[in-house]
């Protein structure tokens, strides 16, 4: 740290302020303001290359200040204080780029002083592409903010909520924050909470006594007390029956749950990362997501975007899955072959192009893949056109029916924006139900096949067809 270094130090309470003018005294200069208010202004006139900021003062917000020392000091490094009532707001602090936030009352000054030491010094991820054990980190900001994040709470013992369409890799990410946490020696356990029927994953997860149903013809333990000292993720948490997503409350509140048929609690140390595909509020909204349990996830939320949003990186994702996931070398994709893959919207996502790039190394002919090597899908050929067209007609004719409505819509007609969207929600439902019976129809009743068909799980059928 360089003696020259200026500090700036914005908290209400005197005794904090003395706290960092005596750890960090020997280091840089430091100056301490009780106020906001008095913090900008003397940003206004000097440079900081670091404030440690309180996320609650009197007469201002410390998101606010954050913003606007940002401002005032490009290239600045900030610090949020917080206590633990406040993690989320932190962590919302660091997502508008502060470097990190420590909760109050300092309980390691070591740590502490280790992470002041790293702010002045400027550590952050690195801005050349990263690889992180299937984990790529290329040239788009989105992706990079989000790893950042990650990285960032990794350590702190939160549960994470992973939100990201199917094949984004909400997996991988969970394995990276497990690598670079305290836990990284213990297990990191995955649960597909929507490939198994309730009883059978309550069984999974908590483990049951011998007898306790049939079919128990020994203890088990659950994947909380397997996953002890480590992680484990609640793959598509969206896909959880009501009635367990209150057992899983229960222990994320209380760190203990029973086995099935069992009496004696236990106590787990595990941490819980959860991913979705879905919109968990609007599933709230609609009743079928527990209220209580969404909020106690959402402290933190990491959105991977899709891959139609990282097209900058689709040219090393594709080198790295070739490498990583074929152990192919000397093989490499023409300018021509590159740009068709670059303007595919892949809306499978990184499991898509995975896919995609394995078929086409096992048909090539030569180290160059050349665009007559790509699928039809890929090259803009009749299937693939067919089906954008299809969806394009969709847009079209539905945006048709909208917006005669809107030309006709008169004020005498009474009907407002809120009562349209409930008769539109209603009609939604009933299109979706009314597709999902005639599928079965096609399918002679397998519900298996025509999910598959329709791009749905069991339950969401279920749901569309107001089953239990």
């Amino acid at each position: 740290m360089n003696r020259k270094c200026q500090v700036l130090v914005v908290d209400d309470e005197k005794e904090v302020g003395t706290f960092f003018r005596h750890l960090l005294e020997k280091y840089c200069d430091v100056t301490v303001v009780t106020s906001g208010r008095e913090a900008l202004e003397l940003c206004q006139r000097r440079q900081f290359k670091l404030a440690l900021i309180d996320l609650k003062m009197p007469d201002m917000d410390g998101l606010v200040f954050l913003k606007a020392f940002k401002a005032a000091n490009p290239g600045s490094q900030a610090i949020i204080m917080t206590g633990y009532g406040t993690v989320k707001t932190a962590v919302k602090a660091i997502q508008l780029g502060a470097f990190d936030y420590i909760e109050k009352p300092f309980e390691d000054i070591d740590v502490l002083e280790e992470l002041v030491r790293r702010a002045l010094s400027g550590e952050e991820i690195e801005q050349e592409p990263v690889f992180h054990d299937g984990l790529v980190v290329g040239r788009n900001q989105e992706m990079r903010a989000v790893v950042a994040t990650a990285s960032k709470i990794a350590p702190k013992n939160l549960t994470v909520l992973i939100e990201g369409e199917t094949g984004t890799g909400k997996e991988v990410l969970a394995r990276y924050i497990h690598r670079m946490s305290r836990r990284s020696d213990g297990p990191f356990i995955a649960v597909n909470c929507g490939a198994l029927a309730e009883t059978l994953l309550e069984s999974e997860l908590f483990g049951h006594e011998k007898g306790s149903f049939t079919g128990a013809v020994a203890q088990r333990k659950g994947l909380f007390e397997i996953a002890d000292r480590g992680t484990l993720l609640l793959d598509e948490l969206s896909e959880a029956s009501l009635g367990l997503q209150v057992k899983l409350l229960r222990v994320l509140e209380t760190r203990e749950f029973r086995r099935i048929g069992g009496e004696k609690s236990y106590r787990c140390d595990v941490r819980v990362i959860a991913t979705t595909n879905v919109n968990l509020w609007e599933m709230v909204k609609q009743g079928r997501f527990r209220e209580d349990l969404y909020y106690r996830l959402n402290t933190v939320v990491l959105k991977i975007p899709p891959l139609r949003r990282r097209k900058e990186d689709i040219p090393l994702l594709v080198e790295h899955i070739v490498q990583a996931h074929f152990e192919e070398e000397g093989v490499s994709f023409s300018p021509e072959a590159m740009s068709l893959m670059v303007s595919y919207p892949w809306p499978g996502n990184v499991r898509e192009l995975i896919n995609v790039v394995g078929n086409t190394l096992a048909l090539r002919d030569g180290p160059v893949i050349m665009p007559h090597h790509l699928p039809e899908k890929i090259k803009g050929g009749a299937e693939f056109q067919a089906y954008r067209g299809a969806k394009e007609g969709l847009a079209y004719e539905i945006e048709r029916l909208f917006r005669g409505y809107a030309e006709n819509w008169d004020p005498e007609m009474g009907h407002k924006p809120t009562e349209i969207m409930g008769v539109i929600k209603e009609a939604q439902e009933n299109l979706i139900r009314d597709i999902i019976v005639k599928c079965l129809r096609l399918t002679a009743g397998d519900r298996n096949k025509a999910a598959e068909m329709l791009e749905l799980t069991p339950r969401q059928i279920r749901y569309y067809l107001n089953e239990k």
